[in-house]
């Protein structure tokens, strides 16, 4: 990679530079395209990405006689945890969320259906954990990041609150609240350089 670099930086076109230390871009596009294939078939190798063949509105009742034949239907799965979370059966849509995380650990999705049970069942601790997950695997969710900057602060937590608020501020800056959180946590950190850059974004932002 540094000689392709070095290449483009005297104007070399990039796939003639490819083509020197790679053998061929034909070679390359193969060989890429098996790595990009096999990655693909270890992310979630149980799971059944078909997309199932249930009606729109099917009911609780319509989804799960459909999983009895395909009980690893990832969207079937997710159907049903929608469902069972508009019937506010909580316990049910536990079962069915853990089991998408069975399947597919790195989803983010079912982390985030758990994570509004246990704010709605005021667990903090355990949408806490749920979060992080979630933070742990995207890097651009700004309301995971307020959250957790949130939840971190009431728990006197500011270390984390100032990470998480950091986190956010690199994907948009301009947000006045991700500021005051920025401010609040520094002022808790004796950190005044972080203070003073948030109380000045502030004045500039109005």
């Amino acid at each position: 990679l540094d000689r392709v670099l070095v290449d483009l930086s005297v104007g070399m076109p990039i796939n003639e530079s490819l083509g020197r230390y790679t053998g061929s871009l034909a070679a390359l596009d193969a060989e890429f395209a098996k790595w990009a294939r096999d990655k693909a078939n270890e992310l979630a190798p149980k799971a059944d990405w078909s997309t199932p063949e249930i009606p729109r509105r099917a009911s609780v009742e319509v989804i799960i006689t459909w999983l009895k034949d395909h009980p690893n239907n990832y969207a079937a799965l997710q159907r049903l945890a929608e469902a069972q979370l508009t019937a506010k059966d909580l316990p049910a849509a536990k079962i069915t969320l853990a089991k998408m995380i069975e399947l597919y650990p790195a989803g983010g999705t079912p982390y985030a259906f758990l994570a509004r049970i246990h704010r709605e069942e005021k667990n903090v601790k355990a949408e806490r954990e749920m979060l992080l997950k979630i933070a742990a695997l995207a890097a651009s969710d700004l309301d995971v990041f307020a959250r957790l900057s949130e939840l971190s602060a009431e728990a006197g937590d500011w270390e984390t609150a100032r990470k998480y608020t950091l986190r956010s501020l690199g994907v948009n800056p301009l947000h006045p609240d991700t500021h005051r959180r920025a401010a609040r946590a520094a002022e808790q950190l004796k950190d005044h350089a972080l203070a003073i850059e948030s109380y000045q974004a502030l004045l500039l932002l109005e």
